[in-house]
């Protein structure tokens, strides 16, 4: 072999090296679970008279980074019954881990509105299901150039999960909720809905254990 050869060599040696010593530090990686009390939700919409006429889905990613940040919530609302239904957002919030309530932002394209003024709610027509992006009002920033608002803040803090100076002893897990504020029409009812319910979504986020990272 040439002296070329070898310098190819040793280089693509120290390549294939530095992806497998990536992958293996990658299973070393603290990660984070979140998990929706979905039996406590279905309780919930039970005790309203909405389990057969309202279903409430989020989406979550299976496993998060620690370094990850979460700053909206994928909610899905789907109307299952053959009446209008409304999300009333100036009615909802959201309670963060240390138990502060919000208000809960609906995000929507090009959100370049002042936030004072009452959010419009949202209709979901029978048989359909409504999706939007949700965030807090904390963490919403008001870009300079262009004047939009955008989740500059981190809904959901991971960092709770990592000592410091201030923080001693980390916790292993902690709670959040969304509570999601529903208006439900009767057959001879007003266009904004007559029956009002406010559905508690509570959160559980977990650090994982690491050994767990290898299953």
């Amino acid at each position: 072999m040439t002296g070329i050869d070898w310098i190819i060599l040793t280089f693509y040696g120290g390549c294939v090296a530095m992806v497998v010593v990536g992958m293996l530090a990658s299973l070393w990686e603290d990660e984070v679970k979140i998990e929706l009390n979905r039996s406590d939700l279905n309780t919930q919409l039970a005790d309203n008279g909405l389990e057969s006429a309202v279903g409430i889905n989020f989406k979550l990613a299976e496993k998060y980074q620690l370094k990850d940040e979460l700053k909206h919530l994928d909610v899905e609302v789907k109307n299952t019954s053959n009446r209008d239904l409304y999300v009333d957002w100036d009615y909802s919030s959201f309670v963060d881990a240390a138990g502060r309530s919000q208000r809960l932002v609906r995000l929507t394209p090009g959100m370049s509105f002042d936030l004072l003024p009452p959010q419009v709610f949202s209709t979901i027509a029978p048989g359909k299901t409504l999706k939007e992006k949700l965030t807090a009002e904390s963490t919403l920033k008001r870009d300079q150039e262009t004047s939009l608002l955008t989740g500059a803040a981190p809904l959901i803090e991971f960092s709770k999960f990592i000592s410091n100076s201030k923080q001693k002893s980390a916790p292993s897990s902690f709670t959040f909720a969304l509570r999601l504020a529903l208006r439900q029409a009767d057959v001879q009812s007003s266009f904004s809905g007559n029956r009002f319910h406010v559905i508690n979504c509570e959160f559980t986020a977990k650090k994982l254990p690491r050994q767990s990272l290898l299953s």
